[in-house]
């Protein structure tokens, strides 16, 4: 078998010596029925660039720890170790895998750290550390990581902080930090001026934001459902090239924005999602390219805009006798979207009527209205 290429081991006990396998092997897949706690100190696959031990419940650590300069698989790509449950760490010379680009450690739920030459991973591009629960911290040579693109630390609970050292990694494209147990983002965070994508969903330690955001010129998605910030940061508009912000869950009587400030977001956003939001200064009508449209306990009368203003909205505050707008113009207002395709209200008391004009949305593919106080006109 000196010409094998692909090997894929499922539900297999295999025994013997692991020195005579193929030097040519470039893709291994060794999953269930491992029953070894590491590699093989005999195996030696140079050629290999992907291995695949997800799922493996025994294995406690890569490899060996004394295999001197020697690693099993110098021109490995991409690592996947998802689901190792056993998996105490990496071993310390992990960054002799000059070439790796994708390390995906995702539920291994006993590691705590990661080792320091990690940073030596120079072509990393793809780092999974989602479900890892007890991880407690990065390494400050993380920062080396030059190449690194997409990070998940979604529910790593454990992780209280991330390395000042954290805004160098200048080519981050996508950030993940859902459900995680961090109490605040580094100071250095907004240096990231390549992001992409910030999903900070379910993060209920995060108090606030970065001071700064104008420099994420290129966001696209800003999703911080569930948090409790209380505000945006003054320049949250400079960012024109947003296409999905979802905001859950601000604290009753807390202000997003600064009430000096509009949100330009009309000319990309395509996804708006507001849940106990109230009085926000968006004029939604002008959202020309919205999409899709969730609104959840949520005043609509800060939606509005107001003509006076020439285009720029104001927040308008709830008033249940004479300032909250007429249920047709709350309705029209969202008629006037002409590429919305689904709408969800929940929980909007202020809609008493159903708009007769709720047909001219003529792209509405999905309506759903949930506990909200309509009345059809008869």
């Amino acid at each position: 078998m000196c010409g094998l290429h692909f090997l894929m081991l499922q539900k297999c006990d295999v025994e013997g010596d692991f020195f005579a396998w193929p030097r040519n092997l470039r893709w291994l897949k060794w999953s269930q029925n491992f029953k070894l706690l590491e590699l093989p100190s005999t195996m030696h696959l140079p050629n290999l660039v992907v291995l695949d031990l997800n799922s493996n419940e025994c294995l406690t650590q890569l490899w060996p720890t004394k295999l001197g300069e020697q690693v099993p698989c110098p021109q490995l790509r991409i690592l996947l170790l998802n689901n190792c449950r056993r998996l105490r760490e990496l071993p310390r010379d992990i960054g002799s895998l000059s070439r790796l680009q994708t390390l995906d450690l995702e539920s291994c739920k006993t590691m705590k750290t990661l080792p320091d030459s990690i940073g030596n991973l120079k072509e990393l591009e793809h780092l999974s550390l989602y479900g890892c629960i007890y991880l407690e911290g990065l390494p400050e040579s993380i920062a080396r990581l030059h190449n690194l693109r997409v990070i998940s630390l979604e529910a790593c609970k454990k992780l209280r902080e991330l390395p000042e050292s954290f805004g160098s990694l200048q080519r981050l494209v996508a950030f993940d930090a859902t459900s995680s147990g961090l109490s605040k983002l580094p100071k250095t965070f907004s240096r990231l001026i390549n992001l992409e994508e910030i999903i900070l969903e379910n993060y209920t330690s995060l108090h606030e934001l970065p001071t700064t955001m104008k420099h994420f010129v290129k966001l696209t998605t800003f999703n911080a459902r569930g948090t409790i910030c209380h505000y945006l940061p003054r320049d949250f508009e400079h960012l024109h090239n947003l296409n999905v912000l979802r905001l859950h869950n601000i604290e009753e009587g807390s202000i997003l924005m600064p009430q000096d400030s509009v949100l330009y977001l009309c000319d990309t956003l395509e996804v708006l999602e507001l849940i106990n939001c109230r009085g926000h200064p968006l004029n939604i009508h002008e959202f020309k390219r919205l999409r899709t449209l969730t609104l959840c306990n949520s005043s609509l009368e800060g939606f509005l805009g107001d003509d006076q203003h020439h285009g720029c909205s104001v927040p308008i505050t709830p008033n249940y006798d004479n300032n909250y707008a007429s249920p047709s113009k709350i309705l029209n207002a969202i008629i006037e979207i002409p590429n919305l395709e689904y709408l969800e209200l929940r929980n909007c008391n202020y809609i008493k009527k159903l708009s007769s004009t709720i047909p001219g949305l003529l792209n509405l593919i999905s309506l759903t209205i949930h506990e909200c106080p309509l009345h059809s006109r008869g």
